[in-house]
């Protein structure tokens, strides 16, 4: 729905799907140490409580007060002449788009594998390092929203710049920025310095989801929009609960120092390796 809301607001996509990311970085950068004060004081089994308490709250707001939002576009009339096929159809058309749209599809085999690689840090490597070094869920807290400060920032930058930048240069630096969080495990840093880095990283990968959203609007016809989105979406997480538990595994088997030092040499080999993939050099030409 972000195209037609861009349309009805004037704003151009990039800024969109910025300020659509930036709500989340700005959860992301409140709820972790709220939660993480919230089981200091109360316990876990509270916090879970309290959580999703907030779901029902939120979806009261929205059943409330929220006004149905009605297309007005000619693509949004398009849509609801056209008959419904049946989700097996529509998953097919979904996945032969992805498949003949060599961008979109090699971005999501990219994005796939590194949510596969990048997944046991935040899911398993941070937590275990806060426990071993601090023993409290405070310090876990911190460390997602010293992420979320340096996201919050990038996307904002983003939304301000980022349909003057160039799509590979973004794409780039965000990928050779992925493998700082777990290099910096490896050496063992202190707080300060563990979240300085979380900050930067966040810093140069933010932009990389708007943007990637930005790209699958522009490309996707609006009757598609749909279940290209979806299917798309699938690929890029469907390594990701492997790769949590290949994760764990290795941490318990190895220990937390070996597994995430041999995960920065193999994520920084693929973010090299991403330099490399010729399709991904379109990135700059509008669909």
């Amino acid at each position: 729905m972000l195209t037609e809301l861009g349309e009805l607001g004037g704003t151009c996509l990039e800024r969109v799907n910025a300020a659509f990311e930036s709500i989340q970085n700005l959860a992301l950068l409140l709820g972790p140490p709220l939660a993480g004060l919230l089981i200091a004081w109360q316990g876990a089994t509270t916090a879970l409580w309290v959580d999703a308490g907030t779901f029902v709250f939120s979806a009261v707001v929205v059943g409330t007060l929220v006004p149905v939002f009605t297309l007005t576009s000619e693509a949004a009339s398009d849509i609801e002449t056209q008959e419904r096929p049946s989700y097996r159809t529509q998953l097919t058309e979904g996945l032969r788009f992805l498949k003949a749209d060599s961008l979109l599809r090699d971005m999501a085999i990219v994005v796939g594998i590194f949510n596969g690689l990048g997944a046991p840090a935040f899911a398993v490597a941070l937590p275990v390092f806060a426990k071993q070094q601090y023993g409290n869920a405070t310090v876990l807290g911190l460390m997602a929203s010293g992420f979320a400060v340096g996201a919050l920032v990038g996307v904002a930058a983003y939304g301000a710049i980022g349909h003057r930048l160039s799509r590979r240069m973004i794409w780039y630096l965000g990928y050779l920025a992925m493998p700082i969080a777990y290099w910096s495990l490896a050496a063992h840093p202190s707080l300060p310095i563990l979240l300085a880095v979380l900050a930067i990283m966040g810093l140069f990968t933010s932009p990389l989801n708007p943007m990637m959203t930005t790209i699958r609007h522009e490309r996707i016809p609006p009757r598609m929009r749909g279940r290209v989105f979806a299917t798309y979406s699938a690929i890029t997480q469907i390594v990701s609960p492997l790769g949590i538990v290949l994760g764990g595994f290795a941490i318990a088997s190895f220990g937390l120092h070996p597994t995430v030092l041999a995960l920065a040499i193999i994520v920084q080999v693929g973010s090299f390796g991403v330099l490399l993939v010729p399709s991904l050099r379109r990135m700059d030409a509008k669909a």
